[in-house]
């Protein structure tokens, strides 16, 4: 996968995971995205970074031509202009687009999540984000 497909795959996946999240929560959501990213390396440790801009999620991510094999994707919160987006890293990284998880609808490696529920969430019941 190039860089540049690898982006295209991001902003894709960030406006699914917007579109997915307005089902659960009450908060405006807007297209200008930023990223809070944890990078799960071996030894089960992990880096994590906080509202950072797309290019800057694509280089910490990218390496040399791998990715992660999955990225879970969802929306954590919202400012008055901008939605962030939350990018859990796999720490296997893979150059490989078969070895990708989440194959269905073309979004490998990224897997579209709800975002965090609260605690007493309700089945059908929007909810604030932070």
């Amino acid at each position: 996968m190039t860089k540049e497909e690898f982006l295209f795959r991001l902003q894709g996946a960030s406006f699914l995971a917007m579109k997915f999240a307005e089902n659960y929560v009450k908060n405006k959501l807007y297209t200008e995205f930023r990223y809070d990213v944890t990078l799960i390396e071996p030894e089960n440790r992990s880096k994590e970074f906080s509202e950072i801009k797309e290019n800057e999620a694509v280089d910490l991510i990218f390496k040399e031509g791998k990715v992660p094999t999955w990225i879970d994707i969802s929306v954590s919160k919202v400012t008055k202009k901008e939605t962030i987006i939350n990018l859990l890293c796999s720490k296997d990284y893979s150059k490989k687009k078969e070895d990708l998880y989440y194959t269905e609808g073309g979004s490998k490696p990224f897997g579209i999540k709800s975002p965090n529920l609260p605690i007493g969430y309700k089945k059908g019941e929007k909810f604030k984000l932070k």
